[in-house]
């Protein structure tokens, strides 16, 4: 999360590092439990799920996280949802409604 939140605020024509700064000081205000990668077993299935499925090991890293957790991943992506969708619960946003966003 983390990742796709900086990602979307460097493509911000005006946004600042003293910007970003202040948002994520606010996500994390928030008080959501954000989950570390660095552990070795789950950053080696993250290369294994990149390297078999043929995607990103950004995008990978959300699969094996979704797969450890048995957790629904959520994406927009339809061609990664087409990879990923019989190795882990994974759903397409469109086919999301807000109240399976609030759960």
């Amino acid at each position: 999360m983390i990742f796709e939140i900086g990602s979307t605020l460097t493509k911000h024509p005006s946004f600042t590092s003293q910007d970003s700064v202040k948002a994520f000081q606010s996500l994390l205000d928030l008080g959501i439990r954000l989950r570390s990668f660095v552990e070795p077993k789950l950053l080696g299935e993250t290369y294994e799920i990149s390297k078999q499925l043929q995607v990103t090991f950004y995008d990978a890293s959300y699969v094996a996280l979704a797969k450890e957790r048995d957790a629904t991943l959520v994406t927009a992506d339809r061609v990664l949802y087409g990879k990923i969708k019989r190795y882990c619960k994974a759903q397409l946003l469109s086919d999301t409604t807000s109240s399976e966003l609030n759960t």
